[in-house]
């Protein structure tokens, strides 16, 4: 396994890649009750978010108004690239996160920080 696939500890969790191509990453994440990520954007990628268990939400912004989506299990949500959004866990969660397109981790934008409420 390279070290692109091993785990990460977040302040919010944990997240592990998968999978991983020239086109698209697939990543296992765990998310603590209360925990979010920073409010950010990719240039080139696209997030799908799909819920294995737990409850999360996933807030938008468009022209900077925040447009929450509550995710609950088995579903599936995707964000397009230039869009703001972040994630934050209303119950202890476990997801898929892919991401689609060029692969590049350097692809993100922080407005912010992530934490854990």
């Amino acid at each position: 396994m390279s070290d692109d696939c091993e785990r990460i500890e977040k302040v919010w969790g944990n997240s592990r890649c998968i999978f991983k191509s020239d086109t698209s990453s697939t990543h296992l994440v765990n998310i603590k009750r209360g925990g979010y990520c920073s409010e950010h954007c990719h240039a080139k990628m696209t997030n799908r978010f799909v819920i294995l268990s737990g409850k999360i939400n996933v807030t938008v912004y468009r022209n900077n108004i925040p447009i929450n989506n509550l995710l609950t299990e088995s579903e599936i949500f995707d964000v397009s690239p230039d869009i703001y959004h972040r994630f934050e866990a209303l119950e202890d969660s476990v997801i898929i996160e892919i991401y689609e397109d060029k692969i590049d981790k350097n692809d993100i934008i922080r407005r912010t920080e992530s934490g854990l409420f």
